[in-house]
């Protein structure tokens, strides 16, 4: 429960890492990596042109959830969130990031 995981984080607090939220200005980096690699040139040109106007989060998901891109962009989504975290714990550790896509399978 809650309770005795706040009591155990307490007690052994060293045993834990806390993870940076992903910053609004690292998600736009992730949509605009991935819109750079849609291969339809017309949706590729569609979410790029979303993220230069007002509302850029809300006009690329838009755009994406009614394409056949949907899964694509959940896909890339998720490897790059791994990807960051990961990048978080290797420098935590002092270490280079381990390769995302060996856990992706």
């Amino acid at each position: 429960d809650y309770e005795a995981d706040v009591n155990e984080y307490e007690a052994n607090g060293v045993d834990y890492f806390e993870f940076e939220q992903i910053y609004s200005n690292q998600q736009y980096e992730f949509m605009h990596d991935f819109a750079k690699t849609v291969e339809d040139l017309t949706l590729r040109g569609r979410l790029l042109d979303a993220l230069n106007r007002s509302k850029p989060f809300r006009n690329f998901q838009e755009i994406v959830r009614f394409s056949d891109s949907d899964q694509d962009w959940f896909d890339y989504l998720r490897m790059r969130t791994i990807e960051a975290f990961r990048n978080q714990i290797a420098a935590f550790n002092g270490i280079l990031s381990p390769n995302v896509e060996d856990d992706l399978d």
